[in-house]
């Protein structure tokens, strides 16, 4: 069994840890996404360079059952159309969400 990693230098990014999932032993670290791209802007790099850094060398690699997991924030337009979509399945099922819905 191997230990949860951290991405050297964006430590100040984790915001959690995840729950079980199947096929991962452990639980590893999750990283917000914006906050890491800022972490990298502060240390000198512009946003463009930042995110194509950590989608080829950080979310793009696999380091075994302990790589860390990021997320990112729905941009409003996002949350908007999730909100919509909730809205019209509640009245499609007399209020009732169920508890795993699909993502088109």
């Amino acid at each position: 069994m191997c230990d949860k990693l951290i991405p050297d230098g964006l430590e100040e990014a984790i915001i959690g840890v995840t729950m079980y999932q199947p096929g991962r032993d452990l639980e590893v670290f999750v990283l917000d996404y914006q906050k890491c791209i800022d972490i990298l802007v502060r240390e000198g790099m512009d946003a463009q360079d930042a995110d194509e850094y950590l989608q080829f060398n950080t979310v793009g690699a696999w380091m075994g059952q302990g790589t860390p997991m990021y997320i990112r924030a729905l941009d409003d337009e996002e949350a908007v159309d999730i909100s919509e979509r909730i809205e019209l399945r509640k009245g499609a099922a007399g209020d009732q969400v169920p508890g795993m819905t699909p993502k088109d």
